[in-house]
């Protein structure tokens, strides 16, 4: 058999490409760099949270109490208090005269007859020792103040005329070293601020002693404080006493 040829058509060519897909390819997707913000600092400091750290705490000292030292306690032994003197009144005495007497007796007033106007009283107040120096002198023990006034009045009495009579016992044991026959009644002086010898406060009178008895007697013309003073051995600024010195 003869083939014969078939005419093959042949389209004109258009000026429009026709797409021919092979595969039809997938598109590889370009990355668009996204914009990097870029934080602008501010002068707040703005704090970054990085997973919620924890905030390790801050131990704040608690203040030292310090004990204050106390200072360590004084024992001061409480001092006795001072017995306060008791004043002793005397029964009234009148124009006639009497004899009064204190401190368990051991100081009498004899007042003799026509010494007071009128009816008085004295008033006995007893000291542990004198108010005043006694200088070179050292008390016997006897310290008073003495004062008189009128029962009616009130009006004080100090001056006598005629003079009282003053007696004073002691006890010997209790002198010391002090010499029985230099104990004589002071009277303290405002006027010269200063202790004066009883006897000097009238014009006439002196010194009565019983050695045996342990007392002296003196006259008295007018009141004041009063203290029994006198002196020591010789040792103590007293008498000395000198032997004879007999040479063969």
């Amino acid at each position: 058999p003869t083939l014969t040829p078939t005419a093959t058509k042949t389209s004109p060519a258009s000026n429009t490409p026709t797409a021919t897909q092979i595969g039809q390819p997938t598109a590889t997707p370009t990355l668009i760099p996204s914009p990097t913000r870029t934080l602008t600092p501010s002068n707040t400091p703005t704090a970054t949270q990085i997973g919620q750290p924890t905030a390790t705490p801050t131990l704040i000292p608690s203040p030292t109490r310090t004990s204050t030292p106390s200072s360590t306690p004084t024992f001061t032994a409480t001092p006795t208090p001072t017995a306060i003197p008791t004043p002793q009144i005397s029964e009234p005495v009148d124009y006639e005269g009497g004899t009064v007497s204190f401190a368990e007796e051991k100081i009498e007033i004899a007042v003799p007859q026509g010494a007071l106007e009128a009816e008085t009283q004295f008033t006995y107040l007893p000291q542990s020792s004198p108010s005043y120096s006694t200088g070179t002198l050292r008390c016997a023990g006897t310290s008073f103040e003495l004062t008189a006034q009128k029962t009616v009045s009130g009006d004080p009495v100090t001056t006598f005329d005629p003079p009282l009579q003053v007696t004073i016992y002691y006890d010997p044991a209790s002198l010391g070293d002090l010499m029985a026959d230099s104990l004589r009644l002071y009277y303290w002086d405002v006027a010269s601020a200063a202790w004066q010898d009883v006897v000097t406060t009238c014009t006439e009178g002196d010194y009565e002693r019983n050695f045996e008895q342990h007392w002296f007697s003196v006259p008295l013309c007018h009141l004041s404080e009063f203290a029994v003073l006198g002196d020591g051995l010789a040792e103590e600024g007293g008498y000395s006493i000198y032997l004879p010195l007999i040479l063969k």
